[in-house]
């Protein structure tokens, strides 16, 4: 079937083509500077252009068109569409996800979608994504960076469970699968209750619309298979946040391979972490605003340090937290008692929102045959402290694990966590047979274990 195919940039109606049918690569180059309308020829039979000044306008039929960012968009009826969009209100955009090194998601303080930028080796930096908000958003989101040094596997959204709900959504969680990292959650999290998503293997391509002033929505995934499931997850566990509006974020520390931090330009605060591991999957924490901070690198790292200080009030009166970060490949020292300096064990927990952050470790021990977390945490005021709290009777076993991949393979979060939830806790179980059961479920599970199967 004939195919047309409309170029418009900044001065108007470009080029006009026909074009044969055919497939679609999904490796076309796209643009931020023009425009493209690609249809079946018919649609087109009482379309006018009209001429004027040395400018083509079209006069489009009342339906309207599909208007994307690349000239060889992937076929519509074979993505994965959501049933809520209403065609065609917007410019749809595509992230090709084989080309693409990382993502960063722009979320506002409702924990909506502000914007996103695709890292490729022609745009490493999102700072002209970031421009490009309204001014008023550029003082409120946050910078949610997901490294891409493997594959995504998969691709899901949130769905509501009802139509009713449907309506009154103004933000979804995107749910990232990497095929050796595990997965990642970015987004409002509904702390209390499972939430389900549409998951789609083997993604090629990423296609979401932007209206101004308007959050983005993921309305379609272009698929290798070109089949979707539905699935539901449980609720992560983690604990209340330490400040109002916190967003979370979580990695294993075995088999680290090198350590990132990212340190805030005017405070030196530690802004953000990417932790990359032996087997070449990395984990970002809090915010990581790549080719804008500061960064150092540590590789073969043998220790963990952080301490926190305070930095003055929130107009509400709140105290406002940060923290320090170093890494380092030996014994060391550091001047003052208020640095927590772990060894590569456990998990790392990192709590964010504007310039604020919050860490602690956690770790499991075995005391009396029974699995007791121990979480490390520095404050400004008391120094390093330890926290101990009995996880699970001496005497039960634990029940075994589910092997599906949705909780083996929870291994970080970014979620919104305006609403406290219950202290963080494991199932119940003994320590000594069934130790990395408990570690699968509760914990993000070392990246070097259970990794997923090719499909």
């Amino acid at each position: 079937m004939p195919i047309i195919r409309l170029t418009v940039d900044s001065q108007g109606l470009q080029c006009i083509e026909r074009l044969g049918g055919g497939s679609v690569e999904s490796s076309t180059p796209r643009s931020d500077s023009t425009a493209y309308v690609v249809e079946p020829a018919e649609w087109f039979s009482d379309v006018h252009v009209e001429f004027k000044l040395g400018r083509a306008r079209l006069r489009v039929p009342a339906k309207g068109f599909y208007i994307w960012d690349t000239p060889h968009p992937p076929p519509l009826h074979q993505c994965l569409v959501d049933p809520a969009y209403d065609p065609p209100s917007s410019r749809l955009t595509t992230i090709q996800t084989r080309t693409c090194t990382g993502i960063t998601f722009f979320i506002s303080s409702t924990g909506s979608l502000s914007g996103i930028h695709a890292h490729t080796s022609i745009r490493p930096s999102a700072q002209e994504t970031f421009e490009s908000l309204p001014r008023r958003q550029q003082n409120a989101v946050m910078w949610v960076y997901v490294p891409i040094r493997d594959e995504i596997a998969a691709f899901g959204i949130s769905q509501p469970r009802s139509k009713a709900a449907r309506a009154s959504v103004v933000s979804q969680t995107q749910h990232v699968r990497l095929r050796l990292g595990g997965d990642v959650f970015v987004g409002p999290y509904h702390c209390k209750q499972p939430q389900r998503f549409l998951l789609t293997e083997q993604p090629l391509a990423l296609i979401y619309e932007k209206l101004e002033y308007i959050p983005v929505s993921f309305i379609g995934i272009h698929s290798a298979c070109h089949k979707a499931e539905q699935i539901s997850l449980a609720p992560p566990f983690h604990a209340s946040p330490p400040f109002e509006k916190a967003y979370f974020s979580s990695a294993p520390l075995g088999d680290v391979a090198s350590i990132r931090i990212f340190n805030d330009r005017e405070a030196q605060a530690c802004r953000g972490i990417v932790i990359q591991y032996v087997n070449g999957s990395q984990r970002a924490l809090g915010q990581c605003r790549v080719g804008i901070d500061r960064d150092r690198i540590v590789m073969g790292p043998r220790r963990f340090c952080f301490a926190s200080f305070t930095f003055g009030r929130s107009y509400s009166g709140e105290q406002l937290c940060a923290a320090k970060v170093e890494s380092s490949t030996t014994h060391h020292e550091h001047d003052g008692t208020d640095w927590a300096c772990n060894e590569l064990r456990g998990v790392l927990r990192f709590w964010f929102k504007n310039r604020q952050t919050k860490l602690e470790v956690s770790y499991m021990l075995t005391i009396n045959r029974c699995c007791v977390i121990s979480t490390v945490v520095a404050e400004n005021d008391w120094g390093c402290h330890h926290s101990l709290h009995r996880a699970c009777p001496p005497r039960l076993r634990a029940p075994r694990v589910s092997t599906s991949p949705s909780i083996r393979e929870l291994t970080s979060l970014h979620a919104s966590a305006d609403e406290p939830t219950e202290s963080e806790r494991f199932c119940t179980g003994r320590a000594d047979e069934n130790i990395v059961e408990l570690v699968s479920v509760v914990m993000p599970f070392r990246p070097m274990l259970r990794q997923r199967p090719a499909s």
